[in-house]
């Protein structure tokens, strides 16, 4: 294998090891609102998250799954007896800081990185 072929052999190799490192960009802390409530959205690399909401009413956690579909953030809460549903998901958009989250029937959420 010539020098040539070989370097664009690596260079493709690296482009696709950051491709793939960069498939759950949206894995971070975030905070934000949602529907009033004071929201820190943890979404961890490999797959688990926390939804930890807080009012002057009280405040209460959901532990979940999550992927990424497409443009799609699809949610599997841990406990299904406690929250009654299964899945939820939204549209999302991630621009530098700032993840926007469109949720079906319930609205948007607008984060920031934390």
């Amino acid at each position: 294998m010539t020098k040539s072929k070989l370097f664009v052999c690596l260079s493709c190799l690296v482009l696709a090891a950051f491709l793939v490192g960069c498939g759950n960009s949206v894995a971070g802390t975030w905070k934000g609102n949602m529907n009033g409530w004071a929201a820190v959205l943890a979404l961890q690399s490999n797959g688990t998250g926390t939804l930890q909401l807080s009012s002057f009413v009280g405040s209460q956690s959901l532990d979940f799954t999550w992927k990424t579909e497409g443009n799609r953030l699809v949610f599997e809460p841990n406990n299904k007896e406690e929250t009654a549903v299964n899945t939820f998901s939204g549209e999302y958009q991630l621009q530098g800081d700032t993840l926007t989250i469109h949720h079906q029937g319930s609205g948007t959420a607008i984060y920031t990185r934390s």
